[in-house]
């Protein structure tokens, strides 16, 4: 640890929670229905995306101290923010944070590496899937199919917004002055 770190500037998991809250609050009242089925757990499922969005940005930026006990207290915070701990032990909660984790930087490199329309549009299946029809579940996609027509319309009306959301977040984080290094 050199000299000049303990100037370094690092974001709370407060403050982290805050922001995905923001976020999902946005995403809720832009792209989710009033009557959309388990409304309260697909909002927890956006607000586990948020966190993770705003948990990357950090860990990218190195705004984030250094220790085990800061990505336990995030966990835990996400389970109790997203209003997972309403539904499972927290114990569930740790293996689905982290399966999300490795299917959400999958499904944002899909959409920010596709080349539409030179290349297919890349479709985040199952993020949709995780969000809007098996929230909280370890398979995401359990039940569902790219192949199903019936929800293909709703599959790709999400595509759109969660680009349009995507982008919203990356805009609304690097103007926040609390989060610049």
């Amino acid at each position: 640890m050199g000299l000049f770190n303990i100037f370094k500037k690092t974001i709370s998991v407060n403050q982290m929670m805050e922001k995905a809250t923001t976020w999902t609050n946005s995403f809720m009242e832009q792209y989710v229905k009033s009557d959309v089925k388990n409304r309260e757990l697909v909002k927890g499922e956006v607000f586990v995306f948020n966190a993770w969005t705003v948990w990357k940005y950090c860990l990218e930026h190195d705004l984030l101290k250094q220790s085990s006990k800061t990505a336990n207290t995030f966990i835990s915070s996400a389970y109790v923010y997203s209003g997972a701990d309403k539904i499972m032990d927290v114990t569930d909660f740790y293996p689905i944070f982290k399966s999300r984790y490795g299917m959400y930087s999958d499904e944002i490199s899909g959409l920010l590496n596709s080349k539409y329309p030179q290349t297919k549009q890349y479709i985040p299946f199952s993020l949709f899937c995780a969000i809007f029809k098996n929230q909280f579940k370890s398979n995401v996609t359990s039940g569902y199919s790219m192949n199903d027509i019936d929800i293909m319309d709703e599959v790709l009306e999400f595509t759109g917004n969660i680009i349009k959301h995507w982008n919203y977040t990356q805009s609304n984080i690097l103007s926040d002055v609390n989060f610049k290094g």
